[in-house]
């Protein structure tokens, strides 16, 4: 599986425009939590995509009908490009409980290394962590629904 994980950053007042430019594309998103009681408000998303492989996205995905419009539409609305960070997955769980329930809180943490050795050996125990999150919820559900560790495919840090 191949995932894209997108910052998009609004002009303020605008992201009414730009989510209904953005709703025939996406499932996954998040709002920042300062603006949890008014999206309207907000000023930037983390979007969240999966597919089957690379071309998924950009043979089929960018190139669609909705794709084009979408890109063609929020040009008026953000501060910035696209954002777009692509990444394999080491290991977790995708929607435990496979009911596409939306999340209330997603975060996204970066950890960048000083060599390949380095990188290795975080992957490796970013794979137990994510197995032991989730053998922890099979046995004993928290409310933990997706937990996910990935590798950067952009960069070998």
């Amino acid at each position: 599986m191949f995932f894209l994980f997108a910052n998009c950053n609004f002009i303020p007042d605008h992201y009414d425009a730009w989510q209904a430019a953005y709703d025939n594309l996406a499932e996954h998103f998040g709002i920042p939590l300062d603006y949890a009681d008014d999206f309207s408000k907000t000023t930037s998303i983390f979007a969240f995509e999966v597919y089957g492989c690379r071309e998924d996205l950009y043979e089929t995905h960018l190139n669609s009908k909705p794709m084009q419009q979408f890109l063609n539409t929020i040009p008026d609305h953000t501060t910035t490009d696209l954002d777009l960070n692509h990444y394999s997955a080491v290991g977790g769980f995708l929607d435990r409980d496979g009911d596409k329930r939306e999340c209330a809180i997603m975060q996204d943490t970066r950890i960048g290394c000083k060599d390949a050795s380095s990188r290795e050996a975080v992957l490796k125990r970013l794979e137990t962590l994510a197995s032991k999150v989730k053998e922890s919820e099979k046995s004993e559900p928290s409310g933990v629904l997706t937990f996910m560790t990935f590798s950067c495919l952009d960069n070998d840090a």
